[in-house]
C-alpha cells in the first residue's frame, strides 16, 4: 500500500512538472507574440540595411578598388551613420523636451489667465453694475436734447447763435470696461481739446446740422467715412463727461427751435456749369444764400453726379448739385 501512494504520488508530480511546462511554453510564445513593435520594426530594418549593405559591397567591388581601401569605407560609413544617429537622437530628445516645456508653459498661462479674468469679472461686475445704473440716470436726462459744440467753454450770458460750432443732439451715454475701452476720437485740439483715451463716462453727440445751418451727412450716407484720419468729419463725437460742460452748450427748448433751420435751408446746393463731354465742372452759385464759400471744400473729382461738400471744421454736409441756367443772348 505504501509503494502504491508513492507511485501516485510520483504521477501527480510529473503531471504538475508537464502542466508547468505547458504554461510556460505558452507564457513564452504569447510574450513573443506580443513583442513590441519598435522591436520588431528595429529587426526589420537591421535586415533590410545588411541586405542592402551586402548589395552596395558587391557594387563597389565591381569598381576593381583595394580591398583595404573598401573595408576603410565601409568602417567609416558605419562610424558616420552611428555618430549621426547619435546626434539626431539628441536633437530629437531635445526637440521633444522644448515641445513639452512649451506645453506645461501654455497650460499654465491658460489657467493663470482664466484665473486672473474670473477674479477680475467678480472684483469689477458689482461695479460695472453700479456704473450701468449711473448711465440709465444719465440717459434719462441728457439723451434727446439739443447742444451746441464750443471751442471755448460756453458762457451763460451768450447765445446760442452766438456759439461758432455745430449743432448736435445727444445720443447715448456709456463707458468703458477693462477688455473694451472706449476711447474718444482723435480731433482738432481746438473743437475738441484733444481728449485722451477716456476713463469714466462718455457721453455720444450725433451732429445735425454744422455751424451755419447745413445738415450733416449721415456716415451710413458717406462712402469716405471709414478712410477720415481726424476726427473733423466725424459725424459722432465722444466726450468724457468730464468734460461735457467745457465743450458743450445744452439748449433750453426755445433755444432748440430757434438753432434750427426750415427745411428747404438745411442742403448745401451748389450750381455748377460745364461736365459736358468729360469737361471740368466749375461751381457758379451756392445756397442758401449768405453762405460763405471759404468755409467749405467742394468737389466734384467723381462728377457731378457725386459732388462732396464738406465744412472745413464741422464735416461733411448734405448736399446737392444743379446745372445752373443757360443765359442765351437775345433774339434779333
Amino acid at each position: 500500500d505504501d509503494d502504491d501512494d508513492e507511485d501516485e504520488e510520483d504521477e501527480d508530480e510529473d503531471e504538475e512538472e508537464e502542466i508547468h511546462a505547458v504554461r510556460g511554453a505558452a507564457a513564452a510564445s504569447s510574450a513573443s507574440a506580443l513583442a513590441p513593435p519598435l522591436q520588431r520594426s528595429a529587426e526589420v530594418g537591421e535586415i533590410a540595411a545588411s541586405r542592402l549593405s551586402a548589395a552596395q559591397a558587391a557594387i563597389t567591388e565591381a569598381l576593381g578598388l583595394p580591398q583595404e581601401l573598401l573595408e576603410c569605407l565601409a568602417r567609416w560609413e558605419r562610424e558616420q551613420a552611428a555618430a549621426e544617429g547619435q546626434w539626431r537622437l539628441k536633437q530629437s530628445r531635445m526637440y521633444l523636451e522644448f515641445e513639452e516645456r512649451k506645453r506645461r508653459l501654455q497650460e499654465q498661462q491658460m489657467g493663470q489667465r482664466k484665473k486672473l479674468r474670473e477674479s477680475c469679472d467678480a472684483a469689477l461686475r458689482p461695479l460695472y453694475a453700479e456704473g450701468a445704473a449711473v448711465c440709465s440716470e444719465l440717459e434719462r436726462l441728457l439723451v434727446g436734447r439739443l447742444c451746441r459744440l464750443c471751442e471755448h467753454a460756453p458762457a451763460a450770458a451768450v447765445p446760442q447763435q452766438m456759439l461758432p460750432g455745430p449743432l448736435a443732439r445727444v445720443s447715448a451715454v456709456s463707458f468703458g470696461q477693462f477688455e473694451s475701452p472706449l476711447r474718444a476720437p482723435g480731433g482738432p485740439s481746438r473743437v475738441l481739446g484733444a481728449v485722451p483715451v477716456s476713463a469714466g463716462i462718455l457721453v455720444t453727440l450725433s451732429k445735425i446740422c454744422d455751424r451755419n445751418g447745413i445738415a450733416m451727412l449721415p456716415a451710413s450716407d458717406d462712402p469716405l467715412a471709414g478712410f477720415s484720419r481726424s476726427g473733423r468729419g466725424a459725424t459722432e463725437v465722444k466726450l468724457p463727461l468730464r468734460l461735457l460742460g467745457a465743450r458743450v452748450k445744452l439748449l433750453t427748448e426755445a433755444e432748440a427751435q430757434a438753432a434750427q433751420r426750415p427745411a428747404d435751408q438745411r442742403t448745401f446746393v451748389v450750381r455748377y456749369a460745364g461736365g459736358e463731354h468729360g469737361g471740368p465742372v466749375e461751381p457758379v452759385q451756392i445756397l442758401p444764400k449768405g453762405t460763405s464759400l471759404a468755409e467749405y471744400d467742394i468737389s466734384f473729382a467723381a462728377g457731378a453726379a457725386a459732388l462732396r461738400v464738406e465744412h472745413r471744421t464741422d464735416g461733411p454736409v448734405r448736399c446737392r448739385a444743379e446745372p445752373a441756367a443757360l443765359k442765351f443772348p437775345p433774339a434779333r
